[in-house]
């Protein structure tokens, strides 16, 4: 099954097992030296990587196709004035903008595509110093600090996430009736 099909799967709310999406060096890796093999990865940092994966790639979809829709949309309004469409069509094309300006603001994909990018880094990082075996991973418990520390990575991420989503509704509320 392809990962833009997990990906749709995830978006319809079907199951899916993060620790199938992560990136294609995630299982592949073959270097020569110390190090732990990818096979004895702990199931949460798979989950937690192959989710952040899955993350970047929705909100990056999410984010290119809404920027190109409202450029489309947007630059269809002074053609279809210039074509001689009616003011119907015009007018519709404009709701439209403010339709999709309103969509882009609900779902911040931009805003939750840096975020999630800059998370999946801080344990692709955390991971590779585990494999190599260096500090603070050279000890007996390893696995258990590397899901420690990304664990302490998604509390961080989702602490974010939801001070900006109070940030928002914030503002909402200090301002009623503004889009």
């Amino acid at each position: 099954m392809s990962r833009i099909t997990e990906v749709v799967k995830k978006i319809l709310g079907l199951e899916v097992d993060y620790r199938n999406l992560a990136p294609r060096w995630f299982s592949d890796v073959k270097r020569r030296g110390a190090h732990r093999s990818t096979a004895k990865i702990p199931d949460a940092v798979k989950e937690n990587i192959g989710f952040y994966y899955c993350r970047i790639e929705l909100n990056k979809y999410g984010y290119y196709v809404s920027e190109v829709l409202v450029l489309a949309v947007s630059a269809s309004i002074p053609v279809a004035s210039a074509a001689g469409a009616s003011s119907l069509v015009s007018g519709t094309l404009g709701g439209t903008i403010v339709l999709l300006s309103g969509i882009r603001l609900i779902f911040r994909w931009r805003e939750n595509w840096v975020r999630s990018a800059t998370t999946y880094v801080a344990i692709e990082r955390e991971l590779m110093e585990w494999r190599y075996k260096r500090p603070p991973y050279d000890g007996l418990d390893a696995s258990g600090q590397l899901v420690d520390r990304v664990t302490q990575l998604v509390q961080l991420e989702t602490s974010a996430w939801a001070t900006s989503l109070r940030a928002g509704l914030h503002e909402e509320s200090s301002h009623p009736g503004t889009p």
